[in-house]
């Protein structure tokens, strides 16, 4: 009986691996360069439903007028960017709460960029008066010039801003002690600033006849370009709108070198008395000062003034 049981089985599993070989095997008249032509064939035919949509979608997108689809991106990002700045300006110039937090947020920016930078900035209080002296160094090393200044910040108050910041300054310039005849002092400059506004003045060794002014002069600066020829190099440097007012005196020796101090690219270029000054006004006049001239400003033009 096992004998027979054997055979049976080894029938079935013959029948078993012909039904396979029929159901997966490839007949003998069809190459394989057919086979792959009758798959192609039936692609082909799966996708001609698709092929009227693909020209359909070249057609649409060969008719795009991509210049002005780029001509209209750009106003209206143009708009926008409109828009979004009047907002701010609006809330800026409305709002004091936003105009502080922008201020701050600005100031402390500046601030971290001086640390790389390793240059000046000024108070972020609105009002300051500043003292800046500048010395030979007496000693044989380091900066041949020391520039030393000095801060004092004044707290805001009610007041008649324009006559009292005339009368503080007066006051403050008139008293100030004779630092002109110290040993190795070369000169001193007084600055004071009320929102943005600079009342600019060298301090001389005869102080009286002081005239100053909080009316803005019309006479503008295109170009200021310091120039060394001990190291043959050149440095533009940048003036604060407010400076610009009237009987201020700028480009004394140490108002130079106090540019200097603000500027980011400061060590660019060194400082020495023997600078000269390329300068372009708004009426495209050129003017060359040296470290014993500057200039005084009035209403609407300028003199270049010399060092007694």
């Amino acid at each position: 009986m096992v004998p027979h049981s054997n055979n049976n089985a080894a029938k079935t599993n013959i029948n078993i691996f012909r039904y396979y070989t029929v159901m997966f095997s490839i007949p003998n008249t069809t190459s394989f360069v057919d086979t792959i032509d009758t798959v192609i064939a039936a692609a082909t035919r799966a996708m001609q439903p698709v092929v009227p949509l693909y020209n359909s979608f070249v057609n649409a997108v060969s008719q795009i007028n991509y210049q002005y689809l780029t001509v209209n991106a750009l106003v209206k990002y143009s708009e926008i960017t409109s828009s979004w700045q009047t907002f701010w300006k609006t809330a800026y110039n409305t709002n004091i709460c936003v105009k502080y937090s922008i201020d701050i947020a600005n100031y402390i920016w500046r601030f971290l960029q001086t640390i790389v930078t390793n240059n000046r900035i000024e108070p972020f209080t609105a009002e300051w008066t500043s003292i800046s002296q500048l010395y030979r160094n007496p000693c044989n090393s380091g900066d041949p010039f020391i520039f030393h200044e000095c801060y004092y910040i004044e707290c805001d108050r009610d007041r008649d801003r324009e006559s009292d910041d005339i009368y503080a300054f007066s006051d403050f310039f008139l008293h100030l002690p004779e630092v002109v005849e110290e040993p190795h002092k070369i000169q001193c400059l007084m600055m004071r600033n009320t929102q943005n506004q600079y009342l600019v003045k060298a301090i001389k060794a005869d102080k009286n006849g002081l005239v100053i002014s909080k009316h803005p002069s019309s006479v503008k600066f295109l170009s200021v370009e310091y120039k060394q020829p001990k190291t043959n190099t050149t440095l533009p440097l940048s003036l604060d709108p407010g400076m610009y007012m009237e009987f201020n005196e700028l480009f004394t020796p140490t108002f130079v070198r106090r540019l200097l101090e603000y500027q980011r690219n400061r060590h660019c270029c060194s400082f020495d008395t023997d600078y000269t000054l390329a300068i372009m006004d708004n009426n495209i006049n050129f003017i060359e000062l040296t470290s014993r001239e500057y200039v005084m400003l009035e209403k609407d033009s300028y003199k270049v003034k010399t060092f007694v």
